[in-house]
């Protein structure tokens, strides 16, 4: 995997919750109030959708776990 997939792969909110060990409504709340902002990204409402949208990238989900990936200069996994 190169280093710029690993940041793009995404975990569903409910793997996510899974793994946090809470809710995944306590997810949304928490990455919404900024507390855990380092999982990902909150897209607000728009003119296209009326909710919010939660994207949680499983390199960031790892950090924040204390699960950092490695990889050598290939960009392969360890």
């Amino acid at each position: 995997m190169m280093k710029g997939q690993v940041e793009s792969e995404r975990v569903p909110m409910k793997q996510a919750a899974k793994e946090l060990g809470v809710a995944q409504e306590t997810v949304r709340y928490y990455m919404m109030i900024g507390r855990w902002d380092d999982l990902g990204d909150v897209i607000p409402p728009n003119d296209r959708s009326t909710r919010y949208r939660f994207i949680i990238y499983r390199s960031r989900l790892d950090k924040h776990l204390g699960r950092e990936r490695k990889t050598d200069a290939v960009g392969r996994e360890h």
